[in-house]
């Protein structure tokens, strides 16, 4: 090796040879991050599975920001904040906690969307008539809903004219 560095010595550190060693120095310090950038995605994405299970998709507002600003405002502010997300569009995935008979073909349903130590309920109606698979569904299963915030508070959203997606 000390052969060959002393043979080569002007080449090496010619323009060239500083190039060369400096793009190579390079190239293995991509191949590196990028091995260690992997891993690291891998292994978070697995512990994120673990520890959260549950999706956490949703369309328009954040539920999680709604409630935690009603939460926060004082206590005779929050039903008149909770005024200003009437009406918003709601598109949300969420784990199954509760079906109720509330008379007829009207189904009381509650889901749970959640994120990270956060978790946000969702209560909303649907005729059964228009599910007819409905039935099937066990405490858990993954339900994706799209309505309209009928009222909020720090705990939860009531949904209206919700559909099952």
């Amino acid at each position: 090796m000390r052969n060959w560095l002393v043979k080569n010595l002007p080449w090496i550190f010619s323009g060239i040879g500083i190039v060369a060693i400096a793009v190579t120095y390079k190239f293995i310090k991509w191949l590196l991050r990028k091995r260690k950038n992997s891993s690291f995605t891998n292994s978070r994405s697995t512990a994120q599975t673990a520890v959260q299970a549950e999706p956490v998709a949703f369309a328009g507002p954040d539920p999680f920001e709604i409630v935690r600003v009603i939460g926060n405002a004082p206590l005779l502010q929050q039903d008149e904040i909770a005024k200003h997300y009437i009406g918003i569009p709601v598109d949300c995935i969420g784990k199954l906690r509760s079906i109720q008979k509330t008379g007829g073909d009207i189904l009381k349903l509650q889901i749970s969307v959640y994120r990270k130590n956060e978790s946000v309920d969702f209560f909303f109606e649907v005729n059964s008539a228009n599910y007819p698979g409905i039935g099937l569904l066990k405490a858990e299963d993954n339900v994706h809903v799209k309505g309209y915030i009928k009222a909020a508070n720090p705990n939860w959203i009531t949904l209206r004219d919700a559909k099952l997606i």
